[in-house]
């Protein structure tokens, strides 16, 4: 189990005090049994390559099959034939970490180590980092992870614009702690990779919930499949269906438009030089995410009052909001809620309150994969992608006469919006406690082993 950072050790680092077991270094405070060195140290200057025959299988692995949360998503099996020439060598357990901008700044690279061959070859952006017989091949893939790291060696970057890359040797020279131990290396990075496979199994489940939705509100919002309450008329007899000009729908629904069903509003032009550090927020596109709102400071502008002429762009809890521009342009909506408030519309947005159905089942159809499609085919095809006022306003959907109906359905979809947002939650938690977590463990400021332990081993 790890030692907790104890009191002492942070009342003795505020006044500037080595704790006991500590040692004071060019990296800072780190466990006095631990190494202070080259990143290098710890793995191979050069590797070797192994013979292979013509026909053998291979993994190869591309710049687009790894993430910039240095994960492997997708590995090519090739006969060696095909990749023998230009292309990088690598083996089980190497770790890979990308070279050239903006991948290396991003994040990209990987570990190998579920890797379906021995032998990989890949792109030659990827540095290759080969584990020392004393040294743990994930723990130097985790440091090839931290930010730390890769924000030092921006500055390391050689090369012409937009083809500048972090040399072997940047790596190599990089200063970093570490444990004399292995077995203390292998320690710290059990632990983190414990994090990464929660994380992954989180993504997993993130994944299937979503399709699940997708799924359910196609087939609740066409009426293809109707909740039992409403499927059936008074004498027991089944509702049927009828022919429109959107295909079939049920017999006891219409088909209405935007313009006909709510009142829409687009944004004043706030002149920029009104802006005060206080007051109502100016809610503006980079403020709209995929079904949520983003107040995050460097985006967020105030206006000081509402006067009388801008009484009608002061925004209530349940708006349907949507940005007009930008490459998700369609896919950038959010129903507003009492903690985004108070707020006003600023251009390039549009609001929408309902006035004939339901607010929250139309916000369903807003963020409907259908709304999507209706936009991809009206938006301009510029730089700058933009959907108008009255491309928003054309836009054709289902409506169940009875009210009641709607509001099950939306009903329906929200909770299974708010199973989805509670695994992004605690996704995001985990992304958290997991960067906390590295630079804690990573410069020994919590040890997973006693330093008698580690003696000993």
């Amino acid at each position: 189990m790890a030692e907790e950072v104890s009191a002492a050790y942070l009342v003795e680092i505020a006044e500037g005090d080595v704790p006991v077991g500590y040692k004071k270094t060019e990296v800072g405070v780190v466990p006095e049994d631990w190494n202070v060195g080259p990143f290098g140290k710890l793995f191979e200057k050069t590797s070797s390559r192994k013979a292979l025959r013509s026909t053998e299988l291979v993994s190869f692995v591309g710049m687009q099959d790894v993430t910039e949360n240095a994960r492997l998503k997708s590995v090519h099996l090739v006969n060696f034939e095909e990749v023998k020439a230009g292309f990088t060598y690598f083996e089980k357990k190497d770790v890979l970490v990308a070279k050239i901008t903006p991948c290396f700044e991003n994040g990209k690279g990987c570990s190998t180590n579920n890797l379906p061959t021995n032998i990989g070859f890949g792109s030659t952006e990827f540095h290759v980092l080969r584990a020392k017989d004393h040294s743990d091949a994930d723990f130097i893939y985790f440091w090839t992870t931290a930010k730390t790291l890769r924000t030092a060696l921006e500055s390391e970057m050689v090369g012409s614009a937009g083809h500048r890359r972090v040399p072997l040797h940047a790596l190599q020279n990089y200063v970093i702690p570490y444990p004399k131990c292995k077995h203390e290396q292998f320690a710290i990075a059990k632990i983190l990779s414990g994090l990464d496979l929660l994380m992954e199994k989180l993504e997993a489940l993130i994944l299937k919930k979503q399709a699940i939705k997708a799924a359910t509100m196609e087939q609740l919002l066409t009426g293809r499949t109707r909740l039992p309450q409403f499927a059936f008329w008074e004498d027991g007899s089944p509702k049927r269906y009828k022919s429109s000009e959107l295909g079939e729908i049920p017999e006891d629904w219409d088909i209405c438009d935007i313009q006909q069903s709510c009142d829409i509003l687009t944004g004043y032009p706030f002149p920029s030089e009104g802006y005060s550090l206080v007051g109502f927020r100016l809610l503006r596109g980079a403020n709209i995410k995929r079904d949520r709102t983003d107040w995050s400071e460097q985006i967020t502008s105030y206006w000081p009052e509402v006067t009388a002429d801008l009484k009608e762009y002061e925004l209530k809890s349940g708006d349907i909001v949507i940005s007009m521009d930008g490459s998700l342009v369609g896919k950038s909506f959010a129903q507003l809620t009492g903690n985004d408030l108070p707020a006003l519309l600023l251009q390039r947005v549009a609001r929408l309150r309902a006035k004939t159905v339901y607010q929250s089942y139309l916000k369903e159809w807003i963020c409907s994969s259908f709304f999507i499609d209706h936009c991809d085919s009206l938006k301009t095809v510029t730089a700058i992608p933009h959907i108008s006022p009255q491309d928003i306003k054309s836009f054709k959907f289902f409506v169940p006469r009875c009210e009641r109906e709607q509001i099950d359905i939306a009903t329906v979809l929200s909770e299974l919006s708010e199973e989805v947002l509670l695994l992004e939650k605690r996704l995001d938690k985990t992304r958290q406690l997991k960067q906390g977590m590295m630079q804690q463990l990573l410069t020994g400021k919590i040890r997973l082993l006693k330093a008698s332990t580690v003696s000993a081993s």
